[in-house]
């Protein structure tokens, strides 16, 4: 379907626990499963909310709701994963304002230097704060989905003893809803590693995915190195002898110019060498930052075109 984030006030929840102090008449519950069947068919993922429950009050407090929620796309979460949403402290309004990690670490990181330092810096505090994202949100992920697997197990066997009460089967759907979304996000994160052009929608793919990076390890690993006659093996001896033949290779000569005997080619108009002058604009390096693949390897600061696309706006004054 395409990179999809839509943001906003639904003013719809997906179950009973998403509203407290609130009557849920019959066209409310048609309506609750009939969003939540729009997230399911969309193949839509909700990402959860960070720092509150709810997002909506009452003004006197009596209810409470979460009407403000981010469904993002699968190919999303695979263009650019590193994104949380925070429901911070409202003020007069009756929603909580959503933010972003990336924009919040972007602005408040307040270093001072040439343009170059603060980019640099910039990108090393917000790596901090997206790894720490990172731990939270998914960290030990095997051992999350081995435990709520584990939990399904128990109340499925419980169900089948003695039945389960409106509190259990309430907490088998969060259950069975949370570990669906880690299994989305570790087969989005292997997607990422391996950078593969053949995912197709549904496919079970960890062992597909596990494989690709296996095989490009092993296609991008230099085990031997031919040089003349002799095979060297060990990785001192191949890093030297590459270095030694891109030194030889890209090194000055002195031979003697070709003399071309009077022949005078076409030259190029005082306008033409005028262009080819021209600083770069911000529209043109806009334009090719949209335009790259944003899964191919990141630079030495560890962040890929993916990251600049979908951040663009945010960075791009630094850049």
């Amino acid at each position: 379907m395409g990179n999809w984030c839509v943001v906003g006030d639904f003013n719809a929840v997906v179950s009973s626990e998403e509203r407290i102090g609130v009557t849920l008449e019959t066209a409310r519950n048609v309506e609750m499963r009939a969003f939540g069947g729009f997230i399911e068919e969309m193949n839509l993922i909700d990402l959860p909310c960070l720092g509150r429950r709810f997002t909506w009050y009452h003004a006197n407090g009596s209810s409470m709701s979460r009407l403000d929620r981010v469904l993002v796309s699968t190919e999303w979460m695979v263009s650019w994963g590193n994104c949380s949403l925070w429901v911070l402290p409202r003020d007069l309004s009756d929603h909580c304002p959503l933010v972003e990690v990336v924009e919040e670490a972007w602005r408040e990181n307040g270093v001072r230097g040439w343009m170059g330092f603060i980019l640099k810096e910039k990108l090393k505090g917000l790596k901090v704060r997206l790894k720490e994202w990172n731990k939270v949100e998914f960290g030990n992920m095997d051992l999350r989905s081995k435990n709520l697997i584990e939990d399904i197990q128990d109340l499925d066997i419980r169900g089948e003893l003695t039945g389960l009460d409106s509190q259990e089967v309430t907490l088998r759907k969060e259950l069975f809803v949370e570990l669906w979304k880690l299994q989305k996000s570790k087969e989005a994160l292997l997607f990422q590693r391996s950078r593969s052009k053949w995912l197709t929608q549904g496919d079970a793919n960890s062992k597909f995915f596990h494989g690709c990076i296996v095989a490009r390890n092993k296609r991008n690993a230099i085990t031997a190195l031919k040089e003349g006659d002799i095979w060297l093996e060990s990785p001192t001896q191949i890093r030297e002898a590459v270095e030694a033949f891109f030194s030889r290779h890209f090194s000055a000569s002195h031979r003697t110019r070709p003399n071309l005997g009077g022949i005078h080619p076409p030259r190029l108009s005082l306008e033409d060498q005028a262009s080819l002058t021209v600083p770069f604009t911000l529209e043109e390096i806009e334009q090719d930052v949209i335009e790259s693949d944003g899964n191919k390897s990141p630079g030495p600061d560890d962040f890929n075109f993916a990251f600049l696309k979908n951040c663009w706006n945010i960075i791009k004054d630094e850049i």
